[in-house]
């Protein structure tokens, strides 16, 4: 059965609408954030799958560039100009996060996991499983009845990131090991801090555009 939070492969489709190309990003970061949640999960092969994320990293630049291609070139836009673009750099800045978190772990050549990434990487999961849901929502921003519950959970899950980040950090400079591991973990959190944030951003982009119609 089809992902049905997958877009139809409309590569070359230039009638291909702002909502599928919404949404193909974010199924984009979706599947980088699998990756990462793989890494976390079964902690080898860590080069093959940083990059097979930085190929996802680069699928997304091209979305990137082909919507503002698009934004470019259109007289009339669904809603405001400047939101639309906004919001998909936002989504871009979900992948590219993802990206850098993963690369970290080969530049700095981490050899054992903590269980407070694995933590994160979860949360990072669960929002990204619901901003692609909201991402489908968002093309009947007008009508629908889920979006605003989905963006409340995003919100929610963002908060729940947060809650684990702080702890995260707050037990490296508890229980450090050497000065290093508290440099290279912190870095670590910190991006990976950026996915939620960059995830909340989005949703309340969405959040903007319901508000405008009421």
């Amino acid at each position: 059965m089809a992902d049905k939070g997958t877009p139809k492969d409309k590569k070359h489709d230039k009638k291909q609408d702002w909502f599928d190309m919404y949404l193909e990003a974010v199924v984009c970061a979706r599947d980088a954030g699998q990756i990462l949640y793989s890494m976390m999960t079964r902690f080898e092969n860590l080069e093959q799958k940083s990059a097979e994320i930085k190929e996802l990293e680069h699928k997304g630049d091209a979305y990137l560039h082909r919507f503002f291609e698009k934004l470019t070139n259109a007289f009339i836009t669904p809603i405001d100009r400047d939101a639309m673009g906004d919001m998909m750099r936002s989504i871009d800045n979900i992948t590219d996060a993802i990206e850098h978190s993963g690369s970290k772990f080969i530049m700095y050549d981490i050899r054992t996991l903590k269980p407070e990434a694995l933590a994160i990487t979860e949360t990072i999961n669960d929002c990204l499983d619901k901003l692609v849901e909201a991402s489908v929502e968002f093309r009947n921003y007008k009508h629908s009845t889920k979006l605003r519950e989905l963006i409340i959970e995003v919100n929610r899950l963002e908060e729940v990131g947060d809650q684990l980040y702080r702890k995260a950090v707050g037990n490296l400079f508890r229980n450090p090991e050497n000065v290093l591991d508290v440099v290279r973990w912190k870095d670590i959190y910190d991006t990976m801090e950026t996915v939620l944030d960059s995830c909340e951003d989005v949703a309340d982009y969405m959040e903007t555009v319901l508000l405008m119609v009421g």
